[in-house]
């Protein structure tokens, strides 16, 4: 007995220190909770101390949630989602309801960060279905914030405005002015994408007055930059001039985009060697296919300016170039709506199937209560009685049974619209594909059509030849384009990765990945069909031994029938 006493003494013990070890370190965390917006830094450097001591429970999914917050304010959030997945994990089914709602902002924030949009989209729209719930202004702001970001990254700038609207009204419930500024800087970026200069121009002017009003160096940078943009655009060079005089160029942030806008004003103000210098600049700060495109630009204006019309034209080339790939991307604009739309119609079918169980638990439940309760009902209150609570009982019965039926309504009619969003996007992704393969059917047949006969050499055949040397030739620019924008960028790649490659080489790997039938290369490149074969093959087998990352995706795209196609 004096031991069994002595074990339930020290189990209660342990436990009791644990609880107590437990309530401090929740009192620490919601501590930093409240400092995480003033002091990510130092926030985040104590959190790092504590990770050892914290195991298990709300304790851990508080540490990561806020670890995750402060690293994302400290810029420093990566794509790694092990931190918070056990904040969602924890959150998403039991605790306090701002901190999943956060979790979730978070989350999505940290699936953007690694690129994966459509699970970002999925989180914050779960997430607002806690919009009703709460009063934390400040949270629903950067929800709709981020939900906005993701349109614009899909080049839907009508959606992303609007949801950039929705940000703003709840920064100013919130109380937040600096992130009501940041809203308002991105609704004039929003408005100069999308080519309104005149409702761009109001936000961009209020938001670089109130930078320069309270010292703020990052929002006036920023909004130099677009508001240099805007002016280049509009080709209002008086007020550009007005920003250059009154700025260096040293206080405008430093990107590709300032660069090349400024290199152009120069050309203009006739200083070659200032423009040259910066377009360098520009050139070495260039990161993404946007860029380059713009950069394209910038050249065949100056160049154009110069009067150096050969190189403009080189310019424009490559201008087309990447401008058509960027264009093939506005492709995506409304399919970030459609998940967007799928995961809530998702959420609703899963609401409504909550709901019907739930009633459908009550319906058992009071059917039970009703059998056990009707014999003493029947018992204490006579016939009369019984008669009038039975009638009672099956008047609620039969409302519940049409509430449930409603909801069964509700259901059906919520997974027929889910049915028909499915059936658009594969009718949309079929059409697609039809006017890829009709662009290539007539210059196929009609070079077979040649090949038959081309002994004749009637007015028809000679015009088509001269068709097919310009294919040959200066239009083959164009064919290459097509196959990079519906082909996965193959031709792209193998320029890229394959650079000891002949052009030779890349032209027939362009013709083979169009379909052209190997009668039709062969009019256009006036080689034997067997000698085609050979070749082809070579090329392939080079690229199988090689090195490129994206030899996959290169041979995928690349027909390896052998002869059929002739």
């Amino acid at each position: 007995m004096q031991t069994m006493k002595k074990y339930y003494i020290g189990l209660l013990t342990v436990v009791m220190l644990f609880t107590c070890c437990g309530s401090r370190t929740m009192r620490s965390l919601e501590q930093l909770e409240t400092r995480i917006d003033h002091v990510p830094d130092l926030v985040l450097h104590e959190l790092s101390s504590m990770d050892a001591t914290i195991k298990w429970g709300e304790a851990r999914a508080l540490h990561a949630l806020l670890t995750v917050r402060a690293q994302d304010k400290c810029d420093m959030l990566t794509g790694n989602d092990s931190l918070i997945t056990i904040a969602t994990n924890y959150y998403g089914k039991r605790g306090n309801l701002e901190r999943r709602l956060f979790a979730h902002i978070y989350a999505g924030r940290v699936y953007s960060a690694a690129g994966n949009s459509q699970k970002a989209i999925e989180l914050y729209t779960e997430a607002l279905k806690y919009e009703d719930q709460t009063d934390n202004y400040y949270a629903l702001g950067l929800l709709y914030s981020d939900i906005a970001t993701e349109y614009s990254w899909a080049y839907d700038y009508a959606q992303a405005i609007e949801n950039m609207k929705k940000s703003l009204n709840y920064y100013e419930q919130a109380g937040k002015e600096r992130h009501q500024i940041l809203a308002k800087s991105s609704l004039g970026l929003y408005y100069l994408n999308s080519n309104n200069y005149v409702e761009a121009e109001p936000y961009l002017t209020e938001v670089l007055a109130w930078g320069e009003l309270n010292d703020d160096e990052y929002i006036v940078k920023n909004t130099l930059g677009d508001l240099c943009s805007l002016y280049d655009e509009t080709r209002n060079y008086e007020k550009l001039s007005k920003i250059y005089a009154a700025y260096p160029l040293e206080l405008l942030e430093q990107n590709s985009r300032n660069y090349g806008i400024a290199s152009f004003y120069y050309i203009q103000q006739n200083n070659p060697e200032q423009a040259t210098e910066l377009l360098q600049k520009a050139w070495e700060l260039s990161k993404t296919p946007t860029d380059t495109s713009f950069l394209w630009h910038r050249e065949y204006k100056i160049n154009n300016n110069l009067g150096d019309y050969k190189n403009a034209l080189i310019n424009f080339k490559h201008l087309f170039y990447y401008h058509d790939s960027l264009l093939g991307k506005t492709l995506q604009q409304p399919l970030l709506k459609a998940q967007r739309d799928y995961y809530q119609s998702e959420l609703q079918l899963s609401e409504i199937k909550n709901q019907n169980r739930r009633l459908t638990i009550v319906l058992l439940s009071f059917s039970a209560l009703l059998i056990f309760f009707i014999p003493w009902f029947i018992y204490k209150n006579r016939v009369r009685m019984r008669e009038d609570r039975i009638r009672e009982h099956v008047d609620a019965l039969n409302e519940l049974r049409y509430k449930l039926s409603k909801k069964d309504e509700q259901m059906n009619e919520t997974v027929q619209a889910l049915q028909t969003q499915k059936s658009n996007a594969r009718t949309l992704e079929i059409k697609l594909s039809e006017l890829f393969h009709e662009q290539y059917k007539m210059l196929n047949d009609l070079c077979a059509t040649y090949y038959a006969n081309s002994k004749n050499k009637n007015k028809i055949v000679q015009e088509f030849e001269s068709v097919v040397e310009g294919f040959s030739g200066n239009d083959y620019f164009k064919l290459e384009e097509l196959i990079n924008k519906y082909k996965n960028d193959v031709i792209f790649l193998l320029r890229r990765e394959l650079p000891n490659f002949k052009e030779k080489d890349f032209k027939l790997l362009c013709y083979f990945c169009a379909g052209f039938s190997v009668k039709t290369i062969s009019v256009i490149t006036k080689q034997k069909e067997e000698t085609l074969w050979v070749y082809k093959g070579r090329l392939i087998k080079k690229i199988l031994e090689s090195d490129a990352p994206s030899k996959d995706i290169i041979l995928a795209n690349i027909p390896q029938n052998t002869k059929t196609n002739s």
